[in-house]
């Protein structure tokens, strides 16, 4: 019986943390996702920081927000890639705050490797993820290649990183290393291990994609404002709707300053959005 009144004191002080953590973001929310409809209906500007890109480049595309300290260990991640196409490396810098470091550190740096080039977009509100997507667009708009690859910043890869995830990239298909079979609900879900297997979802860090995803206006305007931090849900889901393949990708990754991750604070809207767009389909 006490542990029973236990359970229920802590359920209903876990409901209230959750709904007192709901009423501060709501303002937040709300701005963000006024910000993204902006971003979407008038797009963005790059700005070159370092280099010069080419026509042979492969695009990483990467979003940054509480990890500024990170910016020269990945710098140099990409520069020391071995085996692969020059490296056109896209920033989108959700938090101003980090915008003196970011831009000291490249500056900074001398590229001597297989970084080509850096560009940066620095939205004024912190959008998420979905940032990336809006990245992949401008760069699309200027370019034929069709393989982009992202990348988390708080992902530690290998010397081969680049060339592995180019290397399975194909039309119509989303690769990557964080892969899963889902079952009957999100979390209900079993990781793929094998090189080149079936997955339901990929996590958009450490993934290739064929970027004509992104010609499809649908997966920027039908994101629901209310899910708009969960885009890595969003993009597997989208994709396989439309018949895409899903992958598995077997290569060396590591993550670091994971308890500085914004999805920490997403777990029951995860479960809520998934059901969500299962309802749909």
């Amino acid at each position: 019986m006490v542990t029973g009144s236990g359970t229920g004191a802590q359920q209903l002080s876990d409901a209230l943390s959750a709904a007192r953590k709901l009423i501060i973001s709501y303002p937040s929310r709300r701005r963000a996702a006024r910000a993204y409809r902006k971003l979407v209906a008038c797009g963005i500007r790059l700005e070159p920081l370092l280099g010069a890109t080419s026509g042979l480049a492969i695009p990483v595309i990467m979003c940054m927000w509480r990890r500024p300290e990170r910016m020269k260990t990945i710098l140099r991640m990409l520069d020391d890639q071995s085996d692969c196409p020059p490296i056109r490396l896209v920033l989108w810098n959700n938090n101003s705050l980090n915008s003196a470091k970011i831009r000291s550190d490249i500056s900074g740096f001398s590229a001597v490797g297989s970084l080509e080039s850096i560009e940066l977009y620095e939205s004024a509100v912190n959008v998420g993820g979905i940032g990336r997507f809006l990245a992949a667009r401008e760069v699309r708009k200027h370019s034929t290649r069709g393989l982009m690859i992202m990348l988390d910043d708080d992902q530690d890869v290998s010397h081969s990183f680049v060339r592995d995830l180019a290397a399975t990239g194909s039309p119509r298909t989303i690769s990557g290393v964080w892969a899963w079979r889902i079952h009957s609900g999100y979390w209900d879900r079993t990781q793929v291990v094998i090189q080149g297997g079936s997955a339901d979802y990929v996590g958009t860090g450490g993934c290739v994609w064929d970027s004509s995803l992104i010609d499809d206006r649908r997966l920027l305007d039908d994101l629901p404002s209310r899910f708009m931090f969960m885009e890595d849900i969003w993009m597997s889901r989208f994709a396989a709707q439309r018949d895409w393949n899903l992958r598995m990708v077997d290569t060396p990754v590591s993550f670091v300053l994971a308890d500085l991750d914004q999805g920490h604070d997403l777990h029951r809207q995860k479960t809520k959005f998934y059901e969500w767009l299962v309802s749909r389909s």
